[in-house]
């Protein structure tokens, strides 16, 4: 589903490169049909999916107090599974902050959640592979519209896509003055600096490349 991949399957094979192609994850256009965009009366990141140790959140954390110390009033919210023990962590060092922790949603609850946060926060997991996760939560994330915050390789696939789509709020691990700063700007109404939906993570689009790559058809 990415270009790291690609490049690991061509080297097990010689010449087999040319015979490779990336086809993404993506999103369906219908699951967001009739849902409105809208804006909580606080300012609400929200991250929607599994949470676990192996993701690191504190840098976030601790720019979510700094924004919280600024004067900025923050909710942070998390859509799916969360082990009671990191529920605590999280509370404790997101101390200024409100916090929700919403149990596993269904597709469309999730989606509606989406749609009614300020930001949409995107951790990938500390792991070898970490470069090469492209999770399909993301091209939905920029399906939504919303301003997207992510946490991870800076060198990584997703880290990739993201700024070749326009998006800014990209950030290391380690980066918490940066993730401040973007929260607070984003919070104070400035520019996302996301690009135009990009149609072409479409399911509907995807599948068509497919059909091409199969008919020996140039993409």
């Amino acid at each position: 589903v990415g270009n790291s991949l690609a490049s690991l399957f061509a080297s097990k094979v010689p010449d087999i490169e040319e015979k490779i192609h990336v086809v993404p994850n993506g999103y369906d256009e219908e699951d967001f049909e009739g849902i409105a965009s809208t804006q909580p009366a606080t300012f609400t990141i929200t991250y929607v999916g599994t949470l676990s140790e192996a993701y690191p959140v504190k840098s976030f954390l601790e720019a979510a107090r700094g924004c919280v110390t600024a004067q900025t009033p923050l909710n942070l919210k998390f859509v799916g599974s969360v082990p009671e023990s990191l529920r605590g962590k999280i509370s404790k060092e997101a101390m200024g902050c409100t916090t929700e922790f919403i149990p596993y949603s269904d597709h469309p609850v999730a989606i509606k959640h989406m749609m009614s946060s300020s930001l949409l926060l995107m951790i990938i997991p500390d792991h070898p592979s970490g470069k090469s996760i492209i999770t399909g939560k993301l091209f939905e994330y920029m399906a939504s519209g919303k301003p997207v915050l992510f946490i991870g390789p800076v060198d990584g696939d997703a880290a990739h896509l993201l700024t070749r789509c326009g998006y800014k709020g990209v950030f290391g691990y380690e980066n918490t003055d940066g993730i401040r700063s973007f929260i607070l700007n984003i919070a104070s109404g400035g520019s996302s600096a996301r690009a135009d939906l990009h149609a072409e993570y479409s399911r509907r689009a995807l599948t068509n490349n497919l059909s091409n790559y199969i008919h020996g058809i140039k993409v």
